[in-house]
């Protein structure tokens, strides 16, 4: 992933937060969870972002491994949704 491409990644993450943010009615369970999904996703951006700009590639590459297990099985699996609540201590869930 190059840097367009998270730049592009974290404008559509920030996008879909202010769709489900901007509706003046209560979101259901299911957008409850979609939204508290795209903000570990956009939390995992910015830290990818910002370990390439402090050049430190451990947290660089631990971070794609998060957002890649959060972008492929977390909405989908349960014991992964579990994981994500242990890991990155969300109440959102």
């Amino acid at each position: 992933m190059n840097d367009e491409e998270l730049q592009q990644l974290i404008q559509y993450v920030t996008t879909g937060i202010e769709r489900l943010s901007g509706t003046e009615r209560p979101l259901t369970k299911e957008e409850k969870k979609e939204k508290g999904l795209l903000h570990l996703k956009k939390d995992c951006l910015l830290k990818i972002k910002l370990a390439r700009e402090k050049h430190e590639t451990l947290d660089e590459f631990n971070n794609i491994v998060y957002y890649g297990t959060l972008d492929s099985w977390v909405g989908r699996n349960p014991i992964m949704r579990h994981f994500a609540k242990i890991r990155f201590r969300s109440r959102i869930f």
